[in-house]
């Protein structure tokens, strides 16, 4: 129920019954659009203060 695990349920990495993923940090964007995915819904959001990420899943 993390913000991580919910990112990765969002892009379709995991399900929501869990799994393993690997973050990985990305030049920060100017904005975000929000969009739902998943059953997740994300926000919309402009001059980010923080930096983008992209989630992977780990196979164990």
């Amino acid at each position: 129920m993390s913000s991580i695990c919910k990112a990765a349920i969002h892009a379709g990495v995991i399900k929501a019954d869990g799994g393993f993923v690997d973050v990985l940090p990305l030049e920060r964007r100017k904005s975000y659009t929000g969009v739902l995915k998943n059953g997740i819904q994300s926000e919309s959001k402009s001059n980010t203060d923080g930096g983008s990420f992209r989630v992977f899943a780990v196979k164990v």
